[in-house]
């Protein structure tokens, strides 16, 4: 910036800089908002017709001795992880993919009629079962759930970082089944690395 001023004419220094101080701001305003995405409304046509249908209740176990809890409660709806499935799993049940599995690791559906899915390159792997979407994928939009719908999912568990406000508009303009997760351990960060074994060399973690 540069001033022209007749002699005797001072600016203070507060001035100067309250005046960069405005410009400062009036810039970062106007780069934030010819940055803030507006909301997209659905299309129609791009869902089924939603359907009023009464809650369902899904249950997800980790452990074999859950399982068996589960099964003695006669819930119909039970998800559990691809290497519990593989060892106790029933045909009804829902195979949940890993987050993370390298292509050298084939993954063995033969039994499994219901896959839920945690990365995008797990749906080809599930071809001609029914998939269901995972909370992996960070499902946070109309906009997210429509990409997967059209990719034949089903089924799409939203994001756990979602609140309640969100969550009402979701499940109003949607057709397609949404689960939440109402109770449970959450993962917080997922590592291929055991920072422990790397810190200390040995590690007793079952997980």
């Amino acid at each position: 910036m540069e001033l022209e001023l007749d002699d005797s004419v001072a600016v203070s220094i507060k001035e100067i800089n309250r005046l960069r101080r405005e410009a400062v701001e009036d810039i970062s305003r106007q780069i934030q908002e010819s940055c803030r995405r507006k909301p997209e409304p659905v299309l129609p046509g791009q869902f089924p017709p939603g359907q009023k249908k009464s809650p369902e209740l899904v249950i997800q176990v980790t452990t074999r001795r859950q399982l068996e809890a589960v099964r003695e409660m006669g819930i119909e709806s039970v998800c559990m992880p691809y290497e519990l499935f593989l060892q106790n799993g029933l045909p009804e049940d829902v195979c949940v993919l890993p987050a993370v599995n390298h292509e050298e690791e084939a993954l063995d559906l033969t039994r499994a009629k219901k896959v839920v899915v945690n990365n995008i390159g797990q749906i080809a792997a599930a071809e001609g079962k029914i998939v269901y979407g995972g909370q992996r994928l960070n499902v946070f939009n109309t906009q997210a759930v429509a990409f997967l719908h059209g990719l034949g999912l089903s089924r799409v568990i939203l994001s756990p970082e979602l609140n309640l406000r969100e969550l009402s508009a979701l499940t109003k303009e949607m057709g397609v089944l949404l689960e939440v997760v109402g109770y449970g351990r959450l993962e917080l960060m997922l590592m291929e690395n055991c920072v422990i074994k790397n810190r200390t060399g040995t590690c007793t973690c079952q997980t």
